[in-house]
């Protein structure tokens, strides 16, 4: 049997302990009291979270997405605009330029072959020579081309030792092609200097003077040069007209009037340098503005994440129960709205807290 005083001194210690238990956290239980519990029984709300998980769960389901930087983001949707742009001209630029260019070298080509064609005295060879010779040394034509009626031709180009080659190229090139193109000329002046010595060998002339000055021309370097050179060429015919004047007509029209027909090349080299060049220097602008743009996009960049990369520090510490620090809004724009927002959740939770120390204090 117990007796009154047994039992008052056994209850003693437990009022004692509960007396002398230590406050608990004021963060601790003002983040308790934000936590909702379901009062319902255990094994009925593990139901439907099973039923949840069952239908949500799929096979080799992947539940995590893959980090983009947000600097990145606006750095790579900045600058594919212009890299799309800056491709797209330089395709366009790349294939309609040739053909402009190509274009006024014909025009200058055909402009050549009236001017000289209607003022050309074909009566005596030495004339002819000299006015094509002056025509050469005096424009930027690669050579030129007469041919008479009677199958009289005479061919002049920048480089003599190659004229007896290269006008049955340019023959060849002129039936296949009777008012204009592009003909492209290939090889070295040592290459036309054997073909001279092999015609003059097929003749029985191995051994003469000119044979050996052609086998000394072939063993010189600078001969062995070489080169490969596009002429775009205009073809026209020179009619006289009934008043004694002369006309131009097609390189293909066969008139009882025609006088003559005359074969002009301007070279293309020098024009599709230029082009070249130009296409470069496009080139090297556009990779400057690119790299100008990407260092702008840069910058922009950390000037959006660095404050939001601040206020996620300044919204952790306030997690982590830190409301000591107010949340400074330094600009005035949407990211300076957040930090408004963050800084009267800081006071809201401040007050609340201080509330609760009251309560617990009373």
């Amino acid at each position: 049997m117990t007796t009154p005083a047994a039992s008052q001194t056994a209850a003693e210690p437990q009022v004692i302990t509960a007396t002398a238990a230590p406050e608990a956290d004021v963060w601790s239980d003002f983040t308790g009291a934000l936590t909702i519990t379901d009062s319902s029984p255990a094994k009925t709300a593990a139901e439907p979270a099973a039923v949840i998980t069952a239908l949500n769960e799929e096979p080799g389901a992947v539940t995590t997405k893959r980090r983009r930087s947000l600097a990145q983001q606006l750095t790579v949707s900045t600058l594919t605009p212009l890299l799309l742009s800056t491709g797209l001209t330089l395709g366009l630029l790349s294939l309609i330029l040739p053909g402009l260019q190509r274009q006024l070298v014909q025009q200058n080509a055909q402009a050549v072959a009236v001017a000289v064609g209607t003022s050309l005295d074909t009566r005596n060879q030495e004339s002819v020579n000299s006015q094509l010779d002056t025509l050469l040394s005096r424009s930027a034509v690669g050579f030129v081309r007469v041919e008479l009626p009677d199958g009289t031709t005479y061919f002049r180009s920048r480089n003599p030792a190659v004229d007896s080659i290269m006008q049955a190229r340019v023959a060849e090139f002129v039936r296949d092609n009777p008012n204009s193109g592009t003909f492209q000329s290939s090889g070295s002046a040592a290459d036309a200097y054997r073909e001279q010595l092999k015609q003059l060998e097929d003749v029985g002339a191995g051994e003469s003077t000119q044979a050996q000055e052609l086998r000394a021309a072939i063993q010189e370097p600078s001969n062995s040069k070489n080169d490969r050179t596009a002429y775009v060429t205009s073809r026209l015919g020179v009619i006289e007209t009934e008043d004694g004047s002369r006309s131009t007509v097609t390189g293909a029209t066969d008139s009882a009037d025609l006088l003559y027909r005359i074969s002009v090349g301007v070279p293309n080299t020098q024009a599709a340098a230029n082009l070249r060049n130009t296409l470069l220097l496009v080139l090297a602008v556009s990779l400057l503005a690119l790299g100008l743009a990407a260092a702008l996009a840069l910058r922009a960049a950390r000037r959006v994440v660095e404050p939001i990369e601040r206020l996620v520090k300044v919204a952790d510490a306030i997690s982590m129960g830190d409301l000591t620090h107010p949340v400074r809004a330094e600009r005035n724009d949407e990211i300076g709205d957040l930090a408004h927002a963050l800084e009267r959740m800081r006071l809201s939770l401040e007050a609340a807290m201080e509330r609760l120390r009251r309560r617990k204090r009373s």
